[in-house]
This record gives C-alpha cells, sequence and structure tokens, in this order.
C-alpha cells in the first residue's frame, strides 16, 4: 500500500538500504565471520562483492521499476526467468563456471519463452 503514495523505487531503495543497516553494524563491530574474511579478500573477491551490490541489487531493481513503468506486470513477470540463463553466463564470464554447449540451446529456450509470452517476437505487448 505505501508504494500507491510514494514513489515505488525510492521506497525500495530506502527498504534495502534500511534493511542493510543492522548487517553493517554487527559487521562493523566485528560480529560473525564476514569481519574475518574482509581481510583476505582478494581483488576478485572485491569486484564480486560489488557486482553483487550495485550490478545486481542496485541496477537490478532500478531497471524492474523502469521496466514496471513501461510495460505491464505481467510482461516484466516473464523476464524472471532470464535470471537462469543469465547467471550462467556470468558464471562462465567470471571464471566461476565451465562453459557446456548445453547452455547454448538450453539458454536460447528460455530466451524464446520470454520473447513468446512477453509479445516481443509478434511485436505486440500483453496485457
Amino acid at each position: 500500500p505505501v508504494t500507491v503514495r510514494r514513489d515505488p523505487l525510492l521506497f525500495t531503495m530506502a527498504a534495502m538500504g534500511i534493511g542493510s543497516l543492522p548487517y553493517a553494524a554487527l559487521l562493523l563491530a566485528g560480529a560473525g565471520e564476514a569481519r574475518a574474511l574482509l581481510p583476505d579478500l582478494t581483488p576478485t573477491g572485491w569486484a564480486a562483492v560489488l557486482h553483487l551490490a550495485i550490478g545486481c541489487s542496485v541496477a537490478g531493481y532500478l531497471v524492474w521499476f523502469w521496466a514496471l513503468r513501461q510495460l505491464p506486470a505481467s510482461s516484466v513477470a516473464a523476464f524472471v526467468f532470464l535470471n537462469p540463463p543469465l547467471t550462467a553466463l556470468f558464471g562462465v564470464i567470471w571464471g566461476s563456471e565451465a562453459f557446456h554447449w548445453s547452455l547454448v540451446p538450453f539458454g536460447g529456450l528460455v530466451l524464446l519463452g520470454v520473447a513468446l509470452s512477453t509479445g516481443l517476437l509478434s511485436g505486440r505487448r500483453q496485457d
């Protein structure tokens, strides 16, 4: 209900920021295993943390809410199915997953399903 009265994007960003405060406090206080792991993070590890925080969370929500302003929610919801092929792709890019040719047809099948369900192939949007 609050997103009817307030900007959903601003509300989501504020909720993410407020929700991370308890963890940040625990981290600064020295509690938990994360504090012990931070000094041992390699540049690749820091890049992965930044990728998750900025690329996946912040940018992901920005794109999600932008899409909700452009398309019906039923069409935008279909894009959730892009998570598995994108996860596999980023795993290959980051070097944490080995490329296998089975990724191509199955990833393509997911892309086709998203395109069909959103009306991108027919040139019309579904409501």
